[in-house]
C-alpha cells in the first residue's frame, strides 16, 4: 500500500515538474511505427479485430463468420431423395431400393452431415410452424414431405453417461465397442419414440389400433411383453418415459384385462388409451396421444421380454418393435418416414451394430401394402468406405459423396474474408498444404484470426512498455540538465536503431507467421492422419499385398509406385477394375478400411478410389519416403530408379497419346 501511494505521488510530481525529464521520448522518423506491428494493426482492423483499451486484453471479437457452403449437386440429390409424396406413388419409374436407401460417404470434415441437415430443414420448412398439423396425404391432393427421425450417433455417445472405471465394459476393445453400440441403440429407440409420434397427424385410438395390429402381426410374441408392461402399470411400477412410478392404474388395468384379455390388439389399444389419459404431473408422455403411449408400451414390452427370455438376436426386441411401429405409422399416416443416422460408421465397430444395420436396411427395403401406403426411407451418413461400396453393389442403394471444394470456391471463401487479396504466395502455400478440405480451411481461418489478435496484443504490450518507461523516467530523482539530455539522446538512439533493424527486415503479416508454424498449429489434424497411416502399415491386407509383390525391394517398389499414383491422382482418384463392391485389391481395401481413401463415381458412373484430403496424401507420401530412407543403399537406389522409370514412361505415354489419336 505504501508503494502504490509513493508511485501515485511520484507520478503526479513528475507530471507537474517542468524540465527535460517531463518531455516525451523522441518518435521514429515521420512517426512511422514498426512495420510488423503496423501490418498486425492493419490486419486486425480489416478482420474486425480487437479493440485495445486501457487493459492488456481488451474486449475480444469473434472471427468473421465461416460460410458453411454445401455442394449444389449433393443438395440436389438429397432433395430428390426426400421429395414429397410416397415412394410407392412415383409414376413412370419402377420403385426399388435406390429410392428407399441412401448412403452419403465422405472423409471427416467434408460437410456431409451439414448438407444432410440443411436438406432436412428445407424439407421440413413447408410443414413447420402453424402448418405442422396438416392432414394426411390420403385426404389431400398435394403430396406432403416425409416425416423425419434423425439421430447423430456421435452426439448420442457424448451425451450418454460414461461406464464406471471398474465395469467389465473397459476390459477389451470389443466389449467397449459393444457398450457404445448399446448406447447408440438406446438413443435410436428414444429418437423413434419421441420424434415419430410428435410429427404424426394420425394419433387417434383407431390409428394406435392399426399400428398395434401391424406390430403384432410381425412379432406375435410382443403380446406377452405388453401383458407384462400392463401388469407393471397395475402394480404402480409405472411406464418408463410415459407414467410416473406410484401412479394408481389397477382399476383401469383390470377392466381392460377383463374386456380385451383375449384380443392382443384390442388390449394394446386399451392400455394405450389408459396411459394417454393419465391426469396431471403423473403423465410424462409427450405428446399425450394413444400413438405415443403405444410406442412407450412397445419399447417396455421388448425390454421385459429380453430380460426374461433372453435376446432372440443381437438386435434388442425393443428396437425391432419400435422400428416396426414406425413403419406401421407410415402406412397409417399415408406418408413416408425418413430415418436418418449421422456418423453411422460407429455402428460398424461391433457385430451387434452390423446386425442392426442389416435389420434396418432389410425393413426399409421391404415393399408396402400397396400404392399410396407410406413406407420407410433410410439415409445413412458414414465414413466407412467399404460399407458404402457394398451397399452400392449388394443392395443397389444410392451412394452420394461429399467432395472437396475446388480451388476457385475455396479461394473465394478465404480471400479477402480471412486472407488479404494481395497474399497470393500465402494462398498458394495454403492450397498446397491443406487443399480444399472444408474443415481444414476453417481451422486455418481460425488460426489466422488468432494470429492477428496475438500480433495486435504484442503491439499493445510494446506501447504500454514505452508508457511505463516514460513513467519511470518521470519518477527518477532530478538530475543535471546535461545528464537529462544525455539520457534522452541515448533513448532516442535505441529507438532509431530498433526502427532501422525492422526496416531492413521483411514485413511479416499474421498469415506469414502462421504459415511458418502451420504443421505445429495443425498438430491434432496431422496426428489423426498419422494414426490412420500407422493402422494402414499394420493392416493385414497390406501384408498380403507386400507378400504378393515378391521380395522386400520389389514389394517396397510396388507399394511406393501405387501410393505415388494415388497421391498424384488427387481427389479424382484412380479407377477400380470391376465392381467396387467386389474390390479384390488388398492395397485399396486397406486404405478404405482405415479411412485414408473413399469411393468416388465419375459422371459415367464408373467407380474410383481417392485418397483424400490433401493432408492425408501428404502424410501417406511422407510415410513411404520414410520407409525408403530406412532401406539399405542398394535397395533404396533400385526403388528410386524403378519409380523414376515408371514416372518417365507414364509421362511419355501421356504426351504421345494426343498425337497418336
Amino acid at each position: 500500500k505504501m508503494k502504490r501511494t509513493y508511485l501515485r505521488t511520484a507520478a503526479a510530481a513528475a507530471a507537474a515538474r517542468p524540465g527535460p525529464a517531463a518531455k516525451a521520448l523522441p518518435q521514429r522518423p515521420g512517426g512511422i511505427p514498426r512495420p510488423a506491428m503496423a501490418a498486425a494493426a492493419a490486419a486486425a482492423a480489416r478482420g474486425g479485430g480487437q479493440r485495445m483499451g486501457g487493459s492488456m486484453g481488451g474486449s475480444s471479437s469473434a472471427p468473421p463468420r465461416w460460410p458453411f457452403l454445401r455442394s449444389r449437386a449433393l443438395l440436389a440429390e438429397l432433395g430428390n431423395f426426400l421429395a414429397p409424396g410416397c415412394v410407392s406413388e412415383r409414376a413412370g419409374q419402377e420403385v426399388g431400393v435406390q429410392h428407399r436407401i441412401l448412403w452419403v460417404t465422405a472423409p471427416a470434415g467434408s460437410g456431409a452431415s451439414t448438407a444432410i441437415q440443411v436438406a432436412l430443414q428445407a424439407v421440413a420448412q413447408p410443414s413447420g410452424g402453424a402448418n405442422a398439423r396438416t392432414p394426411s396425404s390420403s385426404s389431400t391432393s398435394t403430396p406432403l414431405p416425409p416425416l423425419t427421425a434423425v439421430l447423430d450417433c456421435q452426439a448420442s455417445l457424448e451425451a450418454a453417461p460414461e461406464a464406471p472405471a471398474g465395469s467389465p465394459v473397459r476390459s477389451s476393445h470389443s466389449m467397449a465397442a459393444g457398450h457404445s453400440t448399446a448406447q447408440i441403440l438406446s438413443a435410436f429407440e428414444l429418437t423413434l419414440r419421441m420424434q415419430v409420434p410428435e410429427q404424426a397427424t394420425a394419433t387417434s385410438s383407431e390409428s394406435a389400433s392399426k399400428i398395434a395390429q401391424y406390430v403384432l402381426r410381425r412379432y406375435p410374441e410382443a403380446a406377452q411383453g405388453i401383458k407384462s408392461s400392463a401388469t407393471a402399470l397395475g402394480t404402480r411400477a409405472g411406464l418408463p418415459g410415459a407414467v410416473a412410478r406410484g401412479t394408481e392404474l389397477a382399476p383401469q388395468w383390470k377392466e381392460a384385462n377383463e374386456k380385451h384379455g383375449g384380443d392382443p390388439v384390442a388390449f394394446a389399444t386399451a392400455m394405450a388409451n389408459i396411459v394417454a389419459s393419465v391426469p396431471g404431473k403423473q403423465l410424462l408422455l409427450k405428446p399425450p396421444t394413444p400413438v405415443a403411449a403405444l410406442f412407450a408400451l412397445l419399447r417396455d414390452a421388448g425390454v421385459r421380454l429380453d430380460s426374461t427370455q433372453g435376446l432372440s438376436s443381437m438386435v434388442p426386441r425393443s428396437t425391432m418393435y419400435l422400428l416396426a411401429a414406425t413403419k406401421g405409422a407410415a402406412e397409417v399416416e399415408g406418408r413416408d418416414i425418413a430415418v436418418v443416422l449421422l456418423r453411422s460408421e460407429l455402428l460398424g465397430r461391433s457385430a451387434q451394430g452390423h446386425e442392426f444395420l442389416e435389420h434396418l436396411t432389410k425393413v426399409t427395403s421391404e415393399t408396402t401394402g400397396g400404392k399410396g401406403k407410406g413406407s420407410l426411407r433410410l439415409i445413412l451418413q458414414s465414413r466407412d468406405g467399404v460399407a458404402a461400396c457394398r451397399a452400392k453393389e449388394e443392395l443397389n442403394a444410392t451412394v452420394l459423396t461429399a467432395d472437396e471444394w475446388p480451388e476457385e470456391m475455396a479461394r473465394a471463401v478465404m480471400q479477402p474474408r480471412f486472407l488479404d487479396a494481395e497474399e497470393t504466395a500465402v494462398w498458394s502455400g495454403l492450397w498446397d498444404s491443406v487443399g480444399g478440405h472444408p474443415a481444414h480451411l476453417k481451422r486455418v481461418a481460425e488460426l489466422v484470426h488468432e494470429e492477428k489478435m496475438l500480433m495486435a496484443k504484442e503491439m499493445l504490450e510494446e506501447q504500454q512498455q514505452q508508457q511505463r518507461q516514460q513513467l519511470a523516467a518521470g519518477m527518477r530523482p532530478q538530475m543535471s540538465q546535461d545528464a537529462e539530455e544525455w539520457a534522452a539522446r541515448s533513448t532516442a538512439q535505441k529507438m532509431e536503431d530498433s526502427w532501422r533493424h525492422d526496416v531492413k527486415g521483411v514485413s511479416e503479416t499474421p498469415s506469414d507467421r502462421l504459415m511458418r508454424r502451420l504443421p505445429q498449429a495443425m498438430q491434432n489434424e496431422v496426428q489423426e492422419f498419422e494414426n490412420q497411416v500407422k493402422s494402414f502399415g499394420e493392416h493385414p491386407y497390406l501384408r498380403i499385398f507386400l507378400e504378393s509383390a515378391g521380395g522386400s525391394a520389389g514389394a517396397l517398389t510396388s507399394l511406393a509406385r501405387r501410393v505415388d499414383e494415388l497421391c498424384k491422382a488427387g481427389s479424382a482418384g484412380v479407377p477400380v477394375n470391376g465392381k467396387i463392391g467386389d474390390v479384390q485389391d488388398p492395397l485399396l481395401l486397406a486404405l478404405l478400411d482405415v479411412g485414408l481413401a473413399s469411393p468416388r463415381w465419375d459422371s459415367e458412373g464408373k467407380a474410383r478410389v481417392a485418397v483424400a484430403p490433401k493432408l492425408a496424401r501428404s502424410t501417406l507420401s511422407a510415410w513411404v519416403e520414410t520407409l525408403l530412407a530406412e532401406q539399405p543403399l542398394l535397395s533404396r537406389l533400385q526403388c528410386r530408379l524403378a519409380l523414376w522409370s515408371s514416372s518417365s514412361s507414364s509421362a511419355t505415354s501421356s504426351s504421345t497419346a494426343p498425337s497418336s489419336s
